[in-house]
């Protein structure tokens, strides 16, 4: 086979087999997607938020990443840090 249709094919394999990597990482944060909402209503902030999930293996991407689907699959969601009132946990 001609060597730049051998390297045509890898590529393609290559990108092929990334989408599923996407895919599945879009997966994951569409499962999570409600209890970000909740948690954003609640005024805690993205930041917050990702590394809890991140750290209970909930959100295993990078914040850059969860950001991006924050933000195309929920549109409407508040920003800013959640803002502490006297009387409440620390």
């Amino acid at each position: 086979m001609n060597q730049f249709l051998e390297d045509l094919r890898q590529r393609s394999q290559k990108r092929a087999s990334g989408r599923s990597r996407t895919s599945s990482v879009l997966a994951s944060f569409l499962l999570i997607r409600d209890d970000v909402v909740q948690a954003l209503e609640a005024g805690y902030a993205k930041k917050t938020i990702w590394e809890h999930m991140h750290e209970i293996g909930r959100a295993p991407y990078r914040y850059e990443t969860f950001l991006r689907h924050a933000k195309k699959h929920i549109p409407n969601a508040p920003h800013g840090a959640r803002q502490f009132m006297k009387g409440d946990a620390k």
